[in-house]
């Protein structure tokens, strides 16, 4: 069985939306300053961090969004 990639946009979409639905938020810095203290954080609605250095691939594994037969996508650049 080959794995799909999932781009990165969509696999973005995916957990915002599951994260929405738990009233937390996901917050992808563009600052260097940010990215260096949290990079891509999750806020509850307190805007207190929950969880912060995480991956979006390890992120979306934890919250069931990535099927087993899915990946996320190489960036072209």
């Amino acid at each position: 069985m080959t794995a799909k990639s999932v781009s990165t946009s969509a696999l973005t979409r995916r957990i915002r939306r599951a994260l929405a639905a738990e009233c937390e938020h996901l917050c992808i810095p563009r600052s260097q300053r940010a990215w260096n203290d949290l990079g891509i954080h999750v806020v509850n609605s307190n805007n207190a961090v929950t969880t912060s250095h995480c991956s979006l691939s390890g992120l979306a594994t934890e919250l069931g969004l990535l099927k087993p037969n899915e990946r996320l996508a190489e960036e072209q650049g």
